[in-house]
C-alpha cells in the first residue's frame, strides 16, 4: 500500500492538500493464482496421471484369459460360481492337458507349483485397483527345491483350492467385485496367469 499526496484546485482558486490511499501491487502479485485452484490443479493432473498408469498396468485384467494353449499342452482354469452368496465357498480349478503323443515335463522353480489368487476390484473412477485378499499360499511353508512335473500322453492333471470368502484376519470379505487368478512358477522365473477377467459394467 502506497500513499501520496495530490494537489487539488478548487474551484474557488484555492489550493488544498487532500491525502489518497492506492493499494498497488507488482505484477506478478496480481497473476498469482488462488492457492486452492493451484492445489486443485495439481490434485486432478495427478489423479489423470495415476489412472494412465493404473489402466496400463491393469490392462491385463480388462479380458479375461481362462484358457492358455501350447504346441504340447492346454491350461484351463475354471471358477465355480461367477456370483455368490456373502461367505458361499467358491473352488477354483486348474486343468492341464497333454495333448501330444508323449510325454511333457515341466520344471517349477519350488514345491509351490502354482498359486490360486483373489483380489479384490475397487472402481476409482477412470481405473481400478487390484488388492490382493486371499492366496491359497497363505500360511503354508514350501520347499526352496525346484520340482519337476512329467504328464503322460493324453494326461489330464487338475489342481483345486477353494475359497471360503474369508480374509487373513478370519472375518467375511465384504461385497464387491473380485477377479480370480491362478499362477504357475516355472524355472526362471517364468510364469503363466490365468484369470477371470474384471467384471464388465
Amino acid at each position: 500500500m502506497v500513499k501520496y499526496k495530490k494537489l487539488v484546485k478548487i474551484v474557488t482558486g484555492e489550493t488544498k492538500d487532500e491525502e489518497y490511499t492506492y493499494n498497488i501491487y507488482p505484477e506478478t502479485e496480481r497473476r498469482k493464482l488462488n492457492p486452492f485452484l493451484l492445489a486443485l490443479i495439481l490434485l486432478l493432473g495427478a489423479y489423470i496421471v495415476a489412472a494412465v498408469v493404473f489402466n496400463f498396468i491393469n490392462a491385463q485384467f480388462l479380458n479375461p484369459v481362462e484358457q492358455v494353449s501350447t504346441p504340447e499342452l492346454e491350461f484351463k482354469f475354471f471358477v465355480s460360481k461367477k456370483e455368490a452368496y456373502r461367505g458361499e465357498p467358491i473352488k477354483m480349478t486348474l486343468v492341464i492337458v497333454n495333448k501330444s503323443p508323449k510325454q511333457v515335463a515341466l520344471y517349477f522353480e519350488s514345491e509351490k507349483m502354482y498359486e490360486f489368487i483373489v483380489k479384490r476390484i475397487y472402481h476409482l473412477g477412470l481405473f481400478n485397483l487390484y488388492i490382493d485378499v486371499w492366496r491359497s499360499s497363505f500360511g503354508k511353508i514350501y520347499k526352496k527345491t525346484p520340482k519337476k512335473l512329467v504328464i503322460q500322453p493324453n494326461q489330464v492333471i487338475r489342481f483345486s483350492e477353494e475359497w471360503d470368502q474369508r480374509l487373513p484376519n478370519g472375518k467375511l470379505a465384504p461385497p464387491g467385485d473380485y477377479i480370480f487368478l491362478v499362477k504357475l512358477y516355472f524355472l526362471k522365473g517364468k510364469s503363466i496367469t490365468l484369470h477371470t477377467g474384471s467384471p464388465k459394467g
